[in-house]
């Protein structure tokens, strides 16, 4: 007779493999629910740091690999935050076309990541452990290299998501490993449901007249972006990218709002494609009666 856990087990895969895509929006929905209710910001604050440092991190990677120096990210407690970089040695044209990427690579890296994640969840139990190796030995890294002046539970909550990443990598079965993935790739495709006000934003001063309630510590984390020498604290990215190269900002807003729709979308038609392909070719092995 088996045991009951090995029935619960049982139970538990099945209904990680069955109804994926229908189980994912409904996820997504719940995220983006939560992340409009500032009552249940304690609740989701571990998301909303990591969504955080997903933006933050997209700023100071881009700068990195465009030649810049990546001087460090700072996560509040709440999740807002700031990545603090240089850009150095260039012509006023490259400077407006450098500032525009950086500023756009923020709200629009943790998407990318969120559907590789999807893509990667519907391989084989390799390549998602991998993947999840991957995420967590970067996290830890990044974290040791650039997560500076930040609040503990911010530390606390990246730290514990990167060891846990690399336990489950190594130690769960690939079902848990891929709902795993599957977890974070929708929590990364809907992170710009966080920043709402802030991306439909020109300045810092209209989005902080907007979030009127936050104590001095927030507002000074949120001005925390440089450029050169000199402190820059009047636009938000997409105020940013308007101003530099004289693209309206909601029309960015919205465009980034709806690839992150879009990648998320592409994702969840590969689960999609994959799973129905995986099931169809155990049916085949499966002997007659």
């Amino acid at each position: 007779m088996r045991s009951r856990r090995t029935a619960l087990r049982e139970k538990s895969i099945q209904f990680l493999e069955t109804g994926v895509v229908k189980k994912l929006l409904i996820l997504a929905f719940v995220f983006f629910v939560f992340w409009q209710s500032p009552d249940n910001i304690d609740l989701f604050s571990p998301f909303t740091i990591l969504a955080t440092y997903y933006h933050e991190t997209s700023h100071g990677f881009v700068a990195l690999i465009s030649g810049f120096e990546f001087s460090h990210v700072s996560i509040s407690y709440d999740g807002n935050g700031y990545a603090e970089y240089f850009i150095d040695d260039v012509s006023k044209k490259d400077e407006k076309f450098y500032v525009s990427l950086i500023s756009l690579a923020g709200p629009v890296g943790a998407p990318i990541l969120g559907g590789s994640l999807l893509i990667a969840s519907s391989h084989g139990g390799k390549v998602i452990s991998t993947t999840l190796a991957f995420l967590g030995f970067s996290i830890i890294g990044c974290c040791a290299r650039w997560l500076r002046k930040s609040d503990v539970s911010a530390y606390v909550c990246m730290y514990v998501l990167g060891i846990f990443l690399i336990y489950a990598s190594i130690k769960i079965p690939t079902t848990y490993k891929r709902a795993v993935a599957r977890f974070l790739a929708i929590q990364a495709c809907t992170c710009i449901f966080t920043e709402l006000d802030y991306l439909f934003s020109r300045t810092m001063e209209e989005f902080e007249d907007k979030n009127s309630d936050e104590d001095p510590v927030i507002k000074r984390l949120l001005k925390g972006r440089k450029k050169g020498k000199k402190q820059v604290v009047d636009y938000t990215d997409m105020g940013e990218i308007q101003h530099m190269l004289g693209f309206n900002y909601e029309t960015v807003a919205y465009s980034v709002v709806v690839f992150s729709i879009a990648i998320m979308a592409v994702g969840l038609f590969y689960v999609h494609y994959r799973d129905k392909r995986r099931q169809t070719k155990r049916q085949s092995l499966v002997l007659p009666q």
